[in-house]
């Protein structure tokens, strides 16, 4: 009887062990794939936007048609990069990235609207629309920090 008890605690000890190497396994290649698609995230959204963020060095004339033209660009980077996210980060990311596009109080029916980042007035108090491409785009960018 004795003999049966220390078999099956050792059974048991080596199920144990066996399913924590596994998830730390598990858990260093979910984090290698996070890490990499992280970079190619970050590397997309500051190549398309290298003009304007972080800092303006050639703003645009018409800025509407400047973020359209990246527009499929970025949406490609997005949809691939919320699929590394876990589960619990990507509603979050997708609210900036949809705040990104189509602003705080954008509609749901628009797919990108850039009236957000054209300066404008709002009771005396003026909207810069370089501070609310950075904040927009730093929201964006702190999912990809490793």
């Amino acid at each position: 009887m004795e003999e049966n008890l220390i078999n099956i605690e050792t059974a048991l000890a080596s199920i144990l062990v066996a399913a924590f190497v596994a998830y730390f396994a598990y858990r260093t290649v979910v984090r290698k794939q996070y890490v990499e698609a992280a970079e190619k995230f970050r590397e997309s959204v500051l190549g398309q936007l290298k003009d304007i963020y972080p800092i303006a060095t050639d703003w645009p004339d018409s800025m509407d048609c400047y973020l359209s033209n990246k527009f499929s660009a970025l949406q490609n980077s997005v949809t691939t990069f919320e699929f590394a996210l876990p589960w619990y980060k990507r509603y979050f990311f997708n609210r900036a990235w949809r705040i990104y596009r189509v602003g705080e109080n954008g509609r749901d029916q628009d797919k990108q609207c850039y009236h957000q980042y054209l300066g404008f007035t709002i009771d005396d108090h003026y909207i810069d629309p370089r501070k609310q491409l950075n904040k927009n785009v730093d929201r964006l960018l702190k999912y990809a920090k490793t």
